[in-house]
């Protein structure tokens, strides 16, 4: 009933009977069942036979059926849709822990959490649903709404937010919600840091599971805008120590201004040969223009994208990563 369009790192699908199927490449046939996507640097995209497309983004788990009505669970994670023309009184129904939304025929991201679910529609019409109480909404292109398990909240919708050019985070506070590694706070003189953390990166191909070392800072669900904007003057600023010298990645998953998937990217970042201060540490200022893009044929370039996801990792071994700062500017 689908096929998968393209992979990024660790996807596999399974059903109800215990099937299941790992390394997913492009081309694949799917009948109906359970997509996972595992890894914040991994993604998916399904595409129906009518021409509805789904793009599976971080760690997403998806179920989905087709009797004449497209029903899908997601249950973890976040997905945009671009729903082609649905059948006259079978619309296709989304429910995740907190909402059920109906779909015609438009282009909308989707994002769950435990306690709620936001919507972001780039065009087109979408009704929202909030389990807890029946209220429901309708959200329409470019705005936001969110339902959660908070029945005193109201449902109604908000413009989509636009994230500025400039962004920093420093570590002598409690990280971010949405980071991932070991915060050390400050002490004794000593800066606050976060420490690298394994994460799945994919398989290889003999479907063992390829794990890296880094930091992760993404924006939550709920915030619909975003970290950041990139031009083509960003910049990537970061402090930062190893154990070893070596040379380290940055990744970035982004979305376009509707709030839809923006692709994601990598940069190289080379061993300096800069000496590190007495602590160890070292500052690099590193422009964005080189990034690699992971999706060229459907986002070829960063510039307008609002990055979602941001890793900084090591890729060959734990290399003890520790970061004081991380930001991203404009070029002066």
């Amino acid at each position: 009933m689908a096929q998968v369009e393209s992979v990024e790192g660790a996807v596999s699908w399974s059903d109800d009977t215990g099937g299941q199927r790992t390394g997913l490449s492009s081309g694949a046939r799917l009948a109906a069942g359970t997509l996972n996507v595992e890894g914040a640097s991994s993604s998916a995209q399904l595409r129906f036979d009518d021409g509805t497309v789904l793009t599976l983004t971080g760690d997403a788990e998806l179920g989905f059926s087709d009797d004449g009505q497209k029903r899908l669970a997601l249950r973890r994670g976040a997905f945009t849709g671009r729903v082609a023309h649905q059948p006259a009184g079978r619309p296709m129904v989304v429910r995740t822990n907190t909402a059920e939304i109906e779909v015609l025929g438009t282009v909308f991201a989707l994002a769950s959490e435990q306690n709620q679910t936001t919507l972001n529609v780039e065009s087109g019409n979408v009704r929202m649903r909030r389990l807890a109480d029946g209220r429901s909404v309708e959200v329409s292109a470019n705005r936001v709404a969110v339902a959660s398990l908070d029945v005193g909240a109201a449902m109604e919708t908000r413009l989509q937010g636009v994230p500025p050019e400039e962004w920093r985070c420093s570590f002598n506070q409690p990280p971010p919600a949405g980071s991932n590694g070991l915060w050390l706070p400050p002490s004794a003189g000593k800066r606050g840091r976060m420490r690298s953390l394994p994460f799945v990166a994919g398989h290889d191909a003999n479907g063992r599971m390829v794990v890296h070392h880094g930091v992760t800072v993404r924006a939550m669900p709920g915030e619909d805008s975003g970290l950041v904007t990139l031009t083509e003057r960003s910049m990537l600023h970061v402090r930062f120590r190893t154990e070893q010298r070596t040379g380290l990645k940055l990744f970035l998953s982004c979305e376009g201004p509707g709030g839809t998937f923006g692709g994601n990217f990598e940069l190289a970042i080379q061993p300096s040969a800069e000496l590190p201060d007495t602590g160890g540490w070292m500052r690099v200022d590193v422009p964005l223009r080189p990034l690699h893009v992971l999706s060229p044929e459907e986002h070829p370039s960063v510039e307008g994208e609002r990055v979602r996801t941001l890793i900084l990792h090591s890729y060959e071994y734990d290399a003890g990563l520790e970061v004081a700062e991380i930001g991203i500017g404009q070029e002066k």
